[in-house]
């Protein structure tokens, strides 16, 4: 019996603990191992969310550039149609007039004398009020083209002021980390490219001004009295 108890002590408690130890050991194991899953699961949900804020970064980015390409797409159709002079203009118009009013107070003094006949003289009555005509038309022309480089400089600065707000406010996230920098960046170029815009229609605008005639006291005469 003693001999039984011997051998239990020698061999199967030993046993015991070293089974014990290892399970122990197994135990804390698992339990690291479930913790590193833990923190990887966690770090992965992270760079999750961070991609979805990205696509969705970027695809507000997008949305911006589409609606800048046809803002500037339509804006420089009206540029374009703006910019298109008339045929003849009102410096052109006046100096047409004058030449007419000339020849058909000539061609009364030549009438006078016997010198032509009054066909001649009709012709040159017909010069005269086309010669009108093309005057009215052409400072029609001039005041509508002025007012629509007009309206195209306040769309411009309208635009400027747009893209420079919404420049501010993503300098704000940026700041604050809820924004890229690449977006910023694509956003400094909208303000740039709208303040070109906005450089371009008001040179268009001073060269439509420096066509128009200066404005002086016969030349209003001239154009009441052709009123009337």
């Amino acid at each position: 019996m003693n001999r039984l108890a011997f051998v239990f002590l020698v061999v199967v408690v030993p046993l015991s603990v070293f089974f014990a130890s290892d399970a122990s050991a197994q135990t804390a194991q698992q339990l690291r191992k479930d913790r590193l899953r833990g923190e990887l699961g966690i770090q992965r949900a992270a760079i999750g969310e961070q991609a979805v804020q990205r696509q969705t970064e970027v695809a507000r980015l997008e949305r911006l550039l589409e609606q800048m390409d046809s803002r500037l797409m339509r804006l420089e159709r009206q540029l374009l149609t703006a910019t298109s002079f008339p045929a003849i203009t009102i410096g052109e118009a006046e100096a047409t007039l004058e030449f007419s009013e000339q020849r058909l107070q000539e061609s009364l003094q030549q009438l006078d004398a016997g010198a032509i006949t009054d066909t001649q003289v009709a012709r040159n009555r017909l010069s005269v009020a086309q010669a009108r005509g093309q005057m009215q038309v052409a400072v029609a022309a001039h005041t509508e083209s002025l007012l629509i480089l007009e309206l195209a400089v306040l769309a411009a600065e309208r635009q400027l002021r747009q893209e420079t707000q919404q420049k501010t406010q993503l300098e704000r996230l940026v700041a604050k980390g809820y924004a890229s920098s690449e977006g910023l960046q694509l956003q400094l170029i909208d303000v740039d490219a709208a303040e070109k815009q906005l450089q371009i229609a008001k040179l268009r605008l001073e060269t439509q001004r420096k066509l128009s005639p200066p404005q002086n006291d016969s030349t209003n005469e001239k154009q009441s009295t052709d009123n009337e």
